[in-house]
């Protein structure tokens, strides 16, 4: 019985060693009893810079923190029993307080780091400007984790980022870093897969670039710059020397100043460009909106034309799968602080798949760039085209169209300009993906590929602006396409839903008429001059038809009558020329032929009068002297009456 009693009574005798462990760990830490008081929420004294300061310590998150095995006075030395009446002086971070976690009793210091730290460019301002927990605050929460990418360059833009350091305060003398540095962008967008401060200038060894230990000494800038110095995997490895010797910090206010404006200037140009599309289609939205609801331009849909063929709505398809994905790769790299952009990163598998979908995205759109090009050249060449024949190029007529156009959307014209094939917007959006998207690829790989493109023309300071381009660009063809484009062809009022030849290539009379009046118009006039030119050419296929068989009977009349005529049977000779001449009067050949029989047969007075007919058809013909002698003679013979009488 005593024996079960306890089996029963050791799970809770063990959970009380475990109690009574951790109670003495605590208390083994907590020496001095400092917890006492400090354990308490909202513990706030005056400070030694008349300021109120914050005195409260989680006992749980300390334990659990890098100190968390250090005691109270390992690092509060001057505070020598409790309570304690004044605030102690700044902690010295290389003095032998921690505590070795090896269990071997020995004492572990920063002190060799802290007097490296001394030698470097943050060393003359230690215990004046600058000390150990300028940068390391107070994390008692953060344990052992590394700082996240964004928070170490928030510590370093604490001092650099001033404008007013250059007249005094933390870091006097130092290099000011701007907001449009190249690599900055990355840092303020969350780009842990992208450089940060600490990995050109490595964390306690950040020594002036004049040290030859310097990480952006001149002769270790290749090695800094090609990322064997930090965790990245490569950045510039074919860096040149004229790459590697650009200034990547501008201290010149000017420059400085000279980068904003310049940016400033690029965006303000980007919203004039893209406010008056918006205009455009708020306007048109009431005016095309009042003309289809009026009636005046829905006339019923009785035959359909084909507006894109197959091979057109195929590149167009893929554009737009394309468009899409380096698009969506690009915003959520660049936005890639944003939740949703985050999670859409997260989704494909981190920042690495999302820049591989982004430059899949831009190669396969350079690819059908080059395709589209190559076979408008391949067509312009097989088919003998001039520039008149491309109809997506900008003509005079645009510009006509375009100020009409606006009179129209102002309510001062009553009629919408008569387009042609394409509208000055049809063309406005082809020309901003042709063009638009090649310099969005050529800008892509400058910026990706710095040291093998740009950089070997123009100098590298040149890539911040460039960046900012590239974006403002990229925004501005998302409106176009996504805003400009689909809400013009589908979400018009006057073609609300109803234009679908993006889709089936067709387009219906109705839209074609109202679209594009003038090339429909156009159209119907071409198509009824090929119906009348058909019926001409049927008449005139019909007509020499006729000619053809008139022309074989005739023949069989001439050929039948001198068959005839060889047999001596003149009145049948004489019924053939007859029906030939009837068939083709005043046909020489079978009118000389009747007056010969006529003459051979002894009628001498129609032989006359048939001879007679024969000089009239043709007075020229080679036989016609012949036939003139042989009538003077017929005529002044003295047996024509005796012929005749016969």
């Amino acid at each position: 019985m005593p024996k079960n009693r306890f089996k029963s009574s050791l799970p809770i005798l063990i959970l009380a060693c475990l109690l009574t462990l951790a109670s003495a760990s605590a208390s083994a830490i907590d020496e001095e009893d400092c917890l006492q008081c400090h354990k308490y929420r909202g513990l706030r004294a005056q400070g030694q810079a008349a300021s109120l300061r914050d005195f409260h310590v989680d006992e749980n998150s300390f334990n659990q923190s890098a100190h968390g095995t250090v005691t109270c006075r390992g690092c509060h030395i001057d505070i020598r029993r409790t309570p304690h009446e004044q605030e102690g002086s700044k902690v010295n971070c290389g003095i032998a307080c921690h505590l070795s976690a090896d269990l071997r009793g020995k004492q572990s210091s920063h002190m060799k780091l802290y007097n490296q730290y001394l030698e470097t460019a943050h060393g003359e301002l230690v215990g004046k400007e600058l000390d150990c927990l300028s940068c390391h605050v107070r994390n008692e929460t953060k344990g052992y984790a590394r700082r996240h990418h964004k928070e170490v360059e928030s510590l370093c833009e604490k001092c650099h980022l001033k404008e007013q350091a250059s007249s005094g305060g933390i870091a006097s003398g130092g290099p000011k870093v701007t907001g449009d540095v190249y690599h900055r962008l990355s840092v303020l967008r969350s780009r842990p897969d992208l450089p940060g401060c600490v990995d050109c200038h490595p964390v306690h060894s950040i020594y002036p670039k004049e040290n030859p230990i310097s990480s952006v000494n001149t002769e270790n800038l290749p090695k800094t710059c090609g990322g064997a110095h930090s965790p990245l995997q490569s950045c510039h490895v074919a860096a040149s020397a004229r790459f590697i010797g650009t200034e990547i910090h501008d201290r010149n206010l000017a420059a400085r100043n000279g980068r904003a404006t310049r940016e400033k200037t690029l965006w303000l140009g980007m919203m004039l460009l893209l406010a008056p599309l918006a205009l455009h289609m708020l306007f048109d939205s009431f005016r095309s909106g009042r003309l289809r609801h009026d009636g005046t331009e829905d006339q019923g849909d009785s035959r359909v034309f084909v507006r894109m063929t197959v091979h057109q709505r195929a590149l167009h398809m893929l554009l737009i799968v394309f468009f899409a994905f380096s698009a969506a790769g690009g915003l959520s790299l660049w936005l890639c602080d944003r939740k949703p952009a985050a999670g859409l990163i997260s989704f494909v598998g981190g920042f690495k798949q999302m820049s591989n979908l982004h430059l899949g995205g831009a190669g396969a759109l350079a690819a059908l760039i080059v395709y589209h090009v190559a076979s408008l050249v391949f067509l312009a060449v097989k088919r003998d085209w001039v520039i008149s024949d491309l109809t997506l190029l900008p003509r005079r007529k645009d510009v006509t169209d375009l100020l009409q156009n606006a009179w129209f959307l102002l309510g001062r014209s009553p009629e919408r300009p008569r387009y042609g094939k394409f509208s000055f917007v049809q063309k406005f959006d082809y020309l901003a993906a042709l063009l638009g998207l090649s310099f969005m690829i050529v800008t892509g790989l400058a910026i990706g590929f710095p040291e093998r493109s740009i950089c070997a023309v123009l100098p590298a300071r040149w890539l911040g602006d460039l960046r900012i381009v590239h974006v403002a660009l990229g925004y501005g063809l998302i409106f176009i396409f996504l805003v400009w484009h689909v809400g013009n062809n589908l979400f018009s009022p006057a073609t609300f839903l109803r234009n679908w030849s993006w889709v089936n290539g067709k387009i219906s009379e109705d839209m074609m008429r109202q679209e594009h009046t003038q090339y429909y118009e156009d159209m119907l006039l071409a198509e009824q001059e090929e119906k009348l030119r058909r019926e001409r050419a049927v008449e005139e296929r019909s007509m020499e038809e006729v000619i053809k068989k008139q022309a074989r009977e005739l023949e069989e009349y001439l050929e039948a009558g001198n068959q005839y005529a060889k047999q001596a049977d003149y009145a049948k000779a004489v019924e053939q020329y007859e029906k030939a001449l009837g068939l083709l009067p005043n046909f020489p050949q079978a009118q000389y032929n009747l007056a010969t029989v006529c003459h051979k047969s002894g009628n001498i007075k129609r032989a006359i009068v048939e001879y007679r007919k024969f000089i009239e058809i043709d007075p020229f013909n080679t036989v016609a002297d012949k036939v003139r002698a042989l009538l003077s003679q017929l005529e002044d013979s003295p047996d024509r009456g005796s012929a005749d009488a016969r």
